[in-house]
């Protein structure tokens, strides 16, 4: 499943030159972490993976509210794996709740989380799991084209 909102990252896969810069995710890494967690990713992130990879997110666009202490990077999907089942170098400092997927480092141990076991597993969610920070996981890189550290305003 492509999704095209996702194509103007294309030029920022292995692009070490600018403030993004993604690496390829291959196949076999993204069906490793699903065996390793019993369970699919949650389909856009998934299809993200596929189609970009991982990596950090400073803003093709920048903006004047650009925040460069944030680290954004949407981790890969080993490190997934290793931070839910506790086997990660650099656990969240509050425990994961469970059916919680971080997915995304904002920095200082902050993670935005996908709640996969949900009706909603795309929607993006602070770490406390009730805070929605984007409807789905494609208006949550939308508003990261925009505005690298826009989900700040949602908290």
């Amino acid at each position: 499943m492509l999704i095209p909102e996702f194509n103007h990252l294309n030029t920022f896969i292995n692009n070490k030159d600018s403030g993004n810069c993604f690496y390829p995710v291959d196949i076999n890494e993204i069906l490793k972490t699903e065996r390793r967690l019993k369970f699919l990713l949650p389909s856009q992130i998934r299809t993200f993976y596929r189609e970009i990879g991982y990596g950090f997110f400073q803003a093709p666009i920048r903006s004047p509210n650009d925040r460069h202490d944030l680290i954004n990077r949407i981790i890969s999907p080993h490190e997934i794996a290793d931070f839910m089942l506790g086997e990660s170098s650099y656990p969240p400092t509050i425990p994961l709740r469970k059916g919680h997927m971080p997915f995304f480092d904002i920095g200082e141990s902050d993670y935005l989380i996908f709640k996969h076991e949900s009706d909603e597993p795309n929607r993006v969610y602070w770490f406390d799991g009730r805070t929605v920070v984007a409807s789905d996981f494609v208006e949550f890189i939308k508003n990261l084209s925009i505005n690298p550290s826009f989900y700040l305003s949602t908290k």
